[in-house]
Formats: C-alpha cells, sequence, structure tokens
C-alpha cells in the first residue's frame, strides 16, 4: 500500500499479486486498487476523485492457458475531466472496439 502526493494528485493504492510468473503467467491471481484525488488547493484546475480496481485471474489445463481481467472504474461524488474518463475498447480492451 503506497499513498503519494503528486504534483496537484493525492493518489493511493494497493496491490496483491499472486501469479506465478511476471511475463506469461500459468497460475494465480492479481488484484489493484487505486484511489486519485484532485484538488483545486493542490494547483489543479478542478476538484474530483477517482477511485479504479482490477482483477485478473489466470489458470491452466496441460499446454493451455486462460486468463481474463475485469476493470473497473468509479468517480464518486464528481465529473472526471475528459483526459481522466474511463476508455472501453483499443488494444487488448475488446479489441473489437474501436477507442472512445
Amino acid at each position: 500500500m503506497a499513498i503519494y502526493v503528486i504534483g496537484r494528485l493525492v493518489t493511493g493504492s494497493f496491490v496483491l499479486d499472486q501469479l506465478d510468473a511476471l511475463d506469461f503467467p500459468r497460475q494465480g491471481g492479481a488484484l489493484a486498487i487505486r484511489a486519485r484525488a484532485a484538488r483545486k488547493v493542490l494547483g489543479g484546475e478542478e476538484d474530483y476523485n477517482m477511485v479504479e480496481a482490477g482483477a485478473t485471474q489466470v489458470v491452466s489445463f496441460g499446454r493451455h492457458t486462460f486468463g481474463a481481467t475485469l476493470r473497473l472504474g468509479y468517480s464518486p461524488g464528481s465529473v472526471l475531466p475528459q483526459a481522466e474518463t474511463f476508455g472501453l475498447g483499443g488494444f487488448l480492451n475488446l479489441s473489437g472496439y474501436q477507442t472512445d
């Protein structure tokens, strides 16, 4: 777990990684949670909050390995600036869909 003040943001994160390999895992899972708060008093242009979470699970059956990832984003009590919005589609994210 880590909490940082980076320029105009206060950010915190928690990561739990139980994957058996960095590049090509064959089993295990991972969980990541990140929260971010931007404030005008820190020099930002807007006040906003955002929380992102992601979970990955990998299983193998013989020579075959399957992996799935779920990512969620939430902006409690605020509207995000355009550059911070959550996207759908693009490379490795529902690749058949064009990026928003």
